[in-house]
């Protein structure tokens, strides 16, 4: 007597496997410059950005008045709060003002976080970011990681971070997304790292109101670049490269009637070193 088997194939949806990687963290989503958060089609959606129902909280219990000692290694704690919700994640980036990392992220606790890379404006940025499960809790959720400050100073660095608290429907809606950042800044008393090439950097009348103007002199031929950040850490302005000859040379551009007054930094790289004069514009 011949008999018949039927073999029965069970093959899990492409929306299963879709749901498990957004469960978890998603890199270059921290709302840094060039960056978007995780409030987008696809994503998490449906409420505004920083609703007030909700929080985020960046915290460096050992770091005292948000300033950095060059190669201390920090603890950071990230808050998340939101009544009633018990599933969140984050995205976290430490930045220089040029928008390449600054220090070093490590991971103190594998079940919850890891480390992604996102390449935002020509700069690999180091991401920490929620595993999946990773962000169970109730009403909130801390996440703790390591932070270890550039062996030299390098000026102001700020922390980034965009949270989640999830409503756990297992879709792209309903779920609320906060923002925060933090400026921290070398401590008291630490020089900042200058370029080797350059000496005498100087301001010409600051606080500025119709241009700015830097005057310096260098040993040697060079190729500079001249960057204007906001206080926040945003690009506002970012100028052509530029070949200067040994000697005494100036940096001269006009202000833009489109800026407020205000402070702000003006980042001058050769690429490899970093120097920052801190600007006042007064209009």
């Amino acid at each position: 007597m011949r008999r018949t088997i039927t073999f029965i194939l069970l093959v899990a949806s492409a929306t299963t496997f879709s749901f498990v990687t957004k469960n978890d963290g998603r890199e270059g989503h921290t709302g840094s410059p060039g960056e978007t958060t995780c409030n987008t089609s696809g994503c998490h959606t449906g409420n505004p950005v920083n609703d007030p129902s909700g929080s985020i909280l960046i915290n460096a219990p050992t770091m005292t008045g948000w300033q950095y000692q060059p190669g201390v290694t920090y603890p950071i704690e990230v808050t998340v709060t939101r009544s009633g919700n018990q599933k969140f994640g984050i995205g976290f980036e430490a930045l220089q003002t040029s928008g390449a990392n600054g220090g070093t992220l490590s991971i103190t606790n594998g079940t919850e976080t890891q480390l992604k890379n996102a390449f935002v404006s020509g700069n690999s940025r180091t991401n920490v970011v929620h595993k999946t499960n990773g962000g169970l809790g109730s009403d909130s959720k801390t996440f703790a990681f390591n932070w270890t400050a550039p062996a030299t100073a390098i000026g102001n660095i700020t922390f980034y971070v965009a949270g989640i608290a999830a409503n756990g429907n297992n879709g792209d809606s309903g779920d609320f997304v906060f923002t925060s950042n933090r400026i921290i800044t070398p401590a008291t008393g630490v020089s900042v790292q200058e370029l080797p090439a350059l000496s005498e950097i100087s301001v010409i009348s600051n606080p500025v109101s119709e241009s700015i103007e830097i005057r310096f002199e260098n040993q040697e031929p060079i190729e500079l670049t001249f960057s204007l950040y906001s206080i926040n850490g945003s690009k506002i302005i970012s100028f052509e490269k530029i070949q200067y000859s040994q000697g005494i040379n100036t940096f001269k551009t006009e202000v833009d009637e489109t800026i407020p007054s205000g402070v702000y930094y003006l980042n001058i790289t050769d690429g490899t070193n970093v120097v920052i004069r801190k600007i006042t514009i007064i209009k």
